[in-house]
C-alpha cells in the first residue's frame, strides 16, 4: 500500500467507521469460522494494529474505529464471560493462535 499512491489516496478518503467495519467484518469471516470469538476478537485487534501501522491517518481514528468496533461487535459475549480477563483466561474453549 505504500508504494501504490493511487491506493494509499483512496485509502485515506475512503477511511471511516463504515469502512473499517466492512474490511474488519469481511476479513475475520474469511479466517476465522462464526462463533469462535476469542479467534474474531484477536483478528479484529489485528486489523487496527495493521491499519494503523500503514500510517494513513492520526493513531487515534484507527484505534477508536477499532474500539467502535469491539464494543459493537463483542462487548456483550466479552460481558457474559467476566469481562475480558476472565474472557481470555480459560483457553479451553477456544484456543487462539
Amino acid at each position: 500500500i505504500q508504494r501504490n499512491h493511487e491506493l494509499k489516496r483512496y485509502l485515506q478518503r475512503a477511511f471511516s467507521y463504515d469502512f473499517f467495519k466492512k474490511l474488519t467484518k469481511t476479513f475475520i469471516t474469511s479466517v476465522v469460522p462464526e462463533g469462535r470469538k476469542r479467534e474474531e476478537i484477536a483478528l479484529a485487534f489485528e486489523v487496527t494494529s495493521r491499519l494503523k501501522a500503514l500510517d494513513l491517518h492520526p493513531m487515534n481514528k484507527a484505534m477508536g474505529f477499532g474500539a467502535q468496533y469491539l464494543q459493537e461487535y463483542f462487548a456483550p459475549w466479552v460481558k457474559q464471560h467476566g469481562g475480558w480477563e476472565k474472557a481470555f483466561d480459560n483457553d479451553d474453549d477456544e484456543e487462539v493462535h
